[in-house]
């Protein structure tokens, strides 16, 4: 058993740019630095190791400076970027096939490695170490970190614990893992759906916080920011410590401030908890008529699923025929997000179905028309501006909607 040590957390991970075209966004963070960031006020030893280019690195140093982050440096061949169109997307990195000049080695009581897009070696030794993969493409076994530790916990997303284990099932494929790694604790971050947590014993569903708006970008590295204090540091369950990991990243989506309130980071979230759900669905209403239209369709339908019926991948174009089985499909659902920028008939005309069934409706879209949409504010409707945060919310309502049907045995109509 390893022994020595601090009693400190110690992060090792990315400084990259970000940028996001819509909504706007810009900024020096990375999962190293925001995690770090998240941490500066938890009255915890925080320190960061990461990797800078030469030429970011005095921007690098006053940028930790200024969140209250301690950081070591590590040169690399090139900068990093990362460039989102929108943050459900996946971005474009600039840099890949840069390489870190030295390995990075830690060891203290509490490590947090992240996957890094440097290529190099990591190592980390510690009581509890967490580790997040952090690869948005492509991830083997040989991206992960060599890691010597009493106990180890992974967080990672939907996707990577599916690739990781070569499994389609995710329950299964966490399960996997455990056993293949020898791991105490796989946490799998699922977005709007929360999280599940497996361990040898148990497997549980720990349900999203809902938040008002939704910024997701740089919300898994403040969630395995907080579980790695509250699992590794504050010595909670792995269950306790992915809700107080949970309602961080809430904190983070709805104000993108650094650092995380120590109330948070102590259990004492004051948010609505969304119900843990993983068979509501939402349906997906929206013209696909061009080109335009059809991207939109398929960016709300990837961010969805696996929850969500979409007319047009289920049924397609066609002929009057079609509206028989759109609306068998939405009977099906407990949800509905309408994409009304374009005032599509068809789209208006399910919004006005499902309030008639019950079903509640999120509308999103940019364009303003105020006269034309008080049939859907008038009937409940909720409308949004941000698309990340019209996903959320209609996974959201369809979550509850769910979760009351099946506690009175009722059925939407």
């Amino acid at each position: 058993m390893w022994t020595d040590g601090s009693g400190a957390l110690k992060i090792v991970g990315g400084t990259y740019t970000e940028k996001c075209v819509n909504p706007e966004y810009h900024t020096l963070a990375g999962s190293g630095l925001r995690a770090a960031a998240t941490l500066a006020d938890s009255g915890t030893d925080v320190h960061l190791y990461s990797a800078t280019h030469r030429r970011e690195r005095e921007v690098a140093q006053i940028t930790a400076a200024t969140l209250g982050v301690a950081a070591d440096w590590t040169d690399r061949t090139r900068s990093v970027g990362f460039s989102y169109f929108t943050p459900l997307g996946a971005p474009l990195i600039n840099g890949a096939g840069t390489a870190i000049a030295d390995e990075i080695s830690v060891e203290d009581d509490t490590v947090l490695v992240f996957g890094m897009i440097e290529a190099g070696r990591v190592s980390a030794k510690g009581r509890r170490v967490v580790v997040d993969p952090q690869r948005p493409r492509g991830l083997n076994d040989d991206d992960l970190p060599f890691v010597t530790a009493d106990e180890v916990a992974w967080t990672l997303n939907e996707r990577e614990t599916k690739q990781l284990a070569e499994e389609s099932d995710v329950k299964v494929g966490a399960k996997a893992l455990l056993d293949k790694f020898g791991l105490t604790a796989v946490i799998t971050k699922r977005g709007p759906r929360g999280a599940l947590v497996t361990t040898a014993n148990y497997q549980e569903e720990v349900g999203a916080y809902q938040t008002s708006s939704v910024f997701p970008i740089g919300s898994g590295d403040v969630f395995a920011a907080a579980f790695a204090f509250a699992w590794g540091h504050a010595k909670h369950d792995p269950v306790a410590a992915a809700r107080i990991a949970s309602a961080a990243a809430a904190h983070w989506c709805e104000t993108t401030d650094y650092p995380t309130p120590r109330q948070v980071l102590g259990g004492a979230a004051a948010r609505r908890v969304v119900p843990p759900d993983t068979t509501s669905k939402v349906y997906l209403a929206g013209p696909f008529f061009n080109l335009q239209q059809r991207w939109l369709v398929d960016v709300a339908r990837d961010s969805l699923a696996p929850g969500v019926w979409s007319p047009f991948h289920e049924v397609g174009p066609g002929g009057i025929e079609v509206a028989q089985k759109d609306l068998d499909g939405l009977n099906q659902c407990d949800a509905l997000l309408a994409l009304i920028d374009d005032d599509d008939p068809g789209t208006i005309f399910e919004a006005g179905y499902a309030t008639n069934m019950g079903i509640p409706i999120v509308g999103y879209g940019e364009q303003g028309n105020a006269d034309g949409r008080k049939m859907l504010l008038g009937s409940g409707a909720s409308l949004y501006t941000d698309l990340s945060t019209a996903v959320y919310q209609a996974v959201w309502a369809a979550a509850r909607n769910a979760d009351e049907r099946r506690s009175t045995g009722r059925r939407s109509g």
